[in-house]
């Protein structure tokens, strides 16, 4: 976690009540509107605290499955709506979102992924932009590659705020991308901090891994720092 701390679901519901609620209730709360790729199950604490936060005023729109198949929408709530037809293009390296773009153009707040392969970030984020309506972009400050492009910069340019997943992305943002929008640093936590209970016995010599046995997760490279470490 950023900073040695513990970060919870309700970080992300924070950064969107500090970017709509100045000196508003949240029972007057703007319309904010979510739109992702997919949403999946390891995401219920987070749907669960936003949901609870921000109530009617807050809606998620998804479809059904990523860029790569295995991951696929698997939470449920009333603000929850599977109501994306996900198009992929160019050997799923590119995506185009349909049934999306009505809501995330008219929503006072839209947060739409930072990601210059989805086509619909482009097309609701440029739109708000001419419109003069808040646009928040939420991912990671560099590409999969670990480095930033120009397509990043200019999707950048589209938004009036950004939320990253770490405080140290967050300065990377501020200090080396000279970002002069809105910040934001919210760790992508799967649970509370209430549900972590370390262990303090000195045989810990086993591990659970909790996630899809795919290259890019790298389960490998945890099975061998792990005995490095025993």
């Amino acid at each position: 976690t950023a900073a040695g701390r513990t970060p919870s679901p309700g970080m992300f519901a924070r950064c969107i009540k500090q970017v709509v609620c100045d000196r508003q209730s949240v029972e007057s709360l703007m319309k904010v509107v979510l739109v992702q790729t997919t949403v999946g199950d390891y995401r219920q604490a987070f749907v669960n605290e936003v949901t609870q936060r921000l109530g009617d005023s807050f809606d998620i729109l998804c479809g059904k499955e990523y860029f790569y198949p295995s991951l696929k929408t698997g939470v449920v709530g009333p603000r929850v709506f599977v109501i994306a037809k996900n198009i992929f293009l160019f050997g799923r390296r590119g995506l185009l979102q349909l049934g999306v773009h009505r809501r995330a153009i008219q929503a006072d707040v839209a947060v739409l992924e930072y990601n210059p392969r989805i086509i619909n970030t482009w097309t609701v984020a440029l739109l708000r932009k001419v419109l003069g309506r808040r646009t928040i972009l939420w991912g990671h400050v560099h590409s999969r590659r670990g480095s930033d492009n120009w397509l990043r910069s200019f999707q950048r340019s589209l938004g009036t705020g950004l939320i990253v997943y770490t405080d140290e992305q967050k300065q990377i943002l501020i200090d080396e991308l000279k970002y002069r929008g809105e910040a934001f640093a919210a760790p992508n936590a799967l649970y509370s901090q209430s549900e972590m209970c370390p262990l303090d016995s000195p045989d810990r010599r086993d591990f659970l891994y909790v996630g899809r046995l795919v290259p890019d997760k790298k389960p490998q490279l945890m099975i061998s720092a792990f005995a490095k470490a025993v």
